[in-house]
């Protein structure tokens, strides 16, 4: 059960992830409506900013999946908070 709530949060997250930086998310949460998105820290970044901040999180997001993937105690940790 925690591997498909596993994999289900991470297609959750990519959507997301994959609408802000390639289909004109991030100039759409460009402004106040970042904070809710991407957090406080970038209610003044702009479009090129977000998405590459995204990016990054993402990439390391992808690392955590595939390695609670394949590790059922760290999945079991991770989703315990």
């Amino acid at each position: 059960m925690l591997l498909l709530v596993w994999i289900l949060a991470f297609c959750f997250i990519s959507i997301l992830n994959a609408w802000i930086v390639f289909f004109g998310g991030a100039k759409r949460v460009q402004g106040w409506l970042s904070i809710f998105v991407v957090g406080l820290v970038a209610w003044d970044w702009n479009a090129e900013q977000i998405k590459l901040y995204v990016l990054i999180t993402w990439f390391g997001i992808t690392l955590l999946f595939l390695y609670g993937l394949f590790n059922s105690d760290f999945r079991a940790e991770y989703l315990m908070y």
